[in-house]
C-alpha cells in the first residue's frame, strides 16, 4: 500500500512539474507476471524438478528529468516454493525426509540513470539499487524447520536501450548485473509497448515482454560467510501490463 501511495504522489508531482518545466517525462505501468523455474539448488540440493514460481505482480514508475539522473522505481513479487524428499543441511539444520521449502525474492528497484537520444534510439546507463525484503524457509513434515529472513540493498550496474517504431510502438531492453566472485545476480527484460491512445501530453497503452532472473549465493560474499544459504536460482517468464506516460 505504501508503494502505491508513493507512486501516486510521484504521479501528481510529475504532472505538475511537466506542466511547468519542459523536458520532463513521467511514465508508469502495472501488470502480472507468469514465471517458470529454470534450474537451481538450495544449499547444494537440486530443486530443479520440484520448484514452482508463484504468479506475481509488478508496478513501475519512471521520471525522466533534464540534467539530473532519471529515476526509475519498480517493485516485483518473486516467490519460489516446492515439495520434495529433502536431503540437505540448511542453517545448521539437517533435513532428510519429505518436506517443503520457500524462497521469497520479492524486491524493489530504485535506479538512477543518464540517457542519450540518437534519433528514434535511446540508450541509458547508471546504478540500480535493489532492495530485498524476503527470506528462505525449509520445513520437514512434522519435524525440523529452519528459516532466515533478510532485508538488504544490493547495488547493481544498469544498461538499457529503446527504439521508437511506427504505429506508436516502442521496443526496449534493460539489463541489471552484479558480480562478486561466487555471488552474483543478473536480470534481463525485453519489452514491447504499444500506445493505443495518444493525446498532446498523455499516452495510454499496453506492454508485454519476457524476463530472466538469476541469482547465486556462494560460500563467501564480500567477505561475509554465506555458506548457510548457499544457493543458485534461475527463473524466466512473461509479463503483461497497462501503461501511461505524460510528456
Amino acid at each position: 500500500m505504501k508503494k502505491i501511495v508513493a507512486i501516486a504522489g510521484l504521479t501528481f508531482f510529475a504532472v505538475g512539474a511537466q506542466a511547468a518545466v519542459p523536458g520532463i517525462e513521467f511514465s508508469a505501468s502495472a501488470g502480472v507476471t507468469s514465471n517458470s523455474f529454470d534450474s537451481g539448488d538450495l544449499a547444494g540440493f537440486d530443486i530443479s524438478d520440484s520448484a514452482d514460481v508463484d504468479s506475481g505482480t509488478y508496478v513501475r514508475a519512471e521520471l525522466k528529468l533534464p540534467i539530473i539522473p532519471n529515476i526509475t522505481f519498480k517493485h516485483e513479487t518473486l516467490v519460489i516454493s516446492g515439495d520434495d524428499t529433502l536431503d540437505l543441511t540448511f542453517l545448521d539444520e539437517t533435513f532428510s525426509t519429505d518436506g517443503e521449502y520457500e524462497i521469497d525474492l520479492t524486491h524493489t528497484d530504485l535506479a538512477f540513470t543518464y540517457g542519450l537520444g540518437l534519433g528514434p534510439v535511446a540508450v541509458n546507463a547508471g546504478l540500480n539499487f535493489r532492495m530485498f525484503d524476503g527470506g528462505y524457509k525449509v520445513e520437514e513434515e512434522g519435524g525440523t524447520s529452519a528459516s532466515d529472513d533478510f532485508a538488504m540493498v544490493v547495488p547493481m550496474a544498469h544498461l538499457g536501450a529503446s527504439i521508437g517504431l511506427p504505429a506508436n510502438f516502442v521496443a526496449s531492453a534493460d539489463y541489471n548485473f552484479l558480480n562478486l566472485g561466487d555471488t552474483g545476480m543478473t536480470d534481463l527484460t525485453i519489452k514491447g509497448t504499444w500506445y493505443a491512445l495518444t493525446l498532446p501530453t498523455l499516452s495510454l497503452g499496453v506492454e508485454a515482454g519476457y524476463k530472466t532472473f538469476a541469482i547465486s549465493v556462494g560460500e563467501d560474499t564480500a567477505g561475509q560467510d554465506t555458506s548457510d544459504i548457499e544457493s543458485e536460482i534461475s527463473t524466466s517468464g512473461f509479463f503483461l501490463g497497462a501503461t501511461f506516460k505524460f510528456d
